[in-house]
């Protein structure tokens, strides 16, 4: 029977392999590592229609940040953003198909069951630690 020091030491290995295997290199060639997970992250807000101040406030990054990531992210074909007609300070970001494909991917590979499973087991995981640590400020 494997004990818990055992166990630890293989999700720890599983963590470094997958940070050794470049799995970011793998997805696309094109995107950095930084835009990629700034790409993930809008596409879990959601994949129509997010406001740039609504992106800004959920991920608490800088406005300029945000508008660097969606320029890069715009210029290689992930993401549009368009101006709201009716206020023309408020500006829409929309995943294209190009960036609504790679956030498929993954879950295409994995089913949507062992999707659900590890979303589960990061969150976990992820919440043990903020737990210790005293919670996630911005």
């Amino acid at each position: 029977m494997i004990n818990n020091i055992e166990l630890t030491k293989r999700i720890f290995n599983a963590i470094e392999k997958m940070k050794k295997n470049k799995i970011h290199d793998q997805l696309t060639d094109d995107l950095r590592p930084s835009e990629e997970m700034f790409l993930l992250k809008i596409g879990f807000l959601k994949c129509e229609n997010i406001k740039v101040n609504d992106i800004v406030t959920s991920l608490c990054f800088a406005p300029s940040t945000v508008s660097t990531m969606l320029k890069s992210l715009e210029a290689k074909g992930y993401v549009t953003r368009c101006k709201n007609e009716d206020k023309k300070c408020e500006v829409f970001v929309q995943l294209t198909t190009k960036g609504k494909k790679l956030l498929e991917e993954l879950v295409d590979y994995l089913g949507t069951n062992d999707a659900e499973k590890l979303i589960e087991l990061i969150e976990k995981i992820s919440d043990h630690f903020e737990n210790k640590k005293g919670g996630n400020i911005c």
